[in-house]
């Protein structure tokens, strides 16, 4: 009994099925503009939830001679598919690293970039945050010395 011509009805349903998901997958993967959505494509068909796996589910309906030939068909299809993402994949990234490759050249005779700094500490950027919503209330800041000394403490209020 060969895996394209099942002996069945059970069994012819279920390859003309394996036949359409395949050629859906082409289709899929043909449409997909990304890496990203092919693996998507992919997944609907390869997943764990994936129409593949809906078909070896219902193995169990088939006659138990035709089991083994099928299960063999399920199993070189699921490999198809693998290596057609595997190819469209690699065709998609190959396209995009071309297309970065257009872009405008590089001229190394620009200076370079500056070096980035770094942000303010948490504790600056609160105090900031503050004085910016007192003046935004009408009120005005005064800074006075970080460190108090004698004069200012105790002389000059005499």
């Amino acid at each position: 009994m060969d895996a394209r011509h099942p002996a069945t009805p059970e069994a012819r349903g279920l390859s003309a099925e394996l036949d359409a998901l395949l050629d859906r997958l082409d289709a899929d993967l043909a449409a997909a503009r990304n890496p990203e959505e092919a693996r998507g494509a992919a997944a609907k068909l390869l997943g764990r939830k994936g129409a593949l796996t809906a078909l070896q589910k219902q193995l169990g309906s088939l006659p138990a001679a035709e089991r083994p030939a099928f299960g063999a068909a399920l199993n070189a299809a699921r490999q198809r598919a693998a290596e057609r993402l595997d190819h469209r994949i690699a065709e998609l990234e190959r396209q995009a690293f071309e297309r970065s490759l257009a872009g405008p050249p590089l001229d190394p005779t620009l200076p370079p970039r500056g070096p980035r700094l770094g942000h303010p500490h948490p504790l600056a950027q609160t105090m900031h945050d503050i004085v910016e919503i007192f003046v935004g209330m009408g009120f005005q800041v005064a800074e006075g010395p970080e460190v108090e000394d004698d004069f200012h403490n105790f002389e000059a209020l005499a």
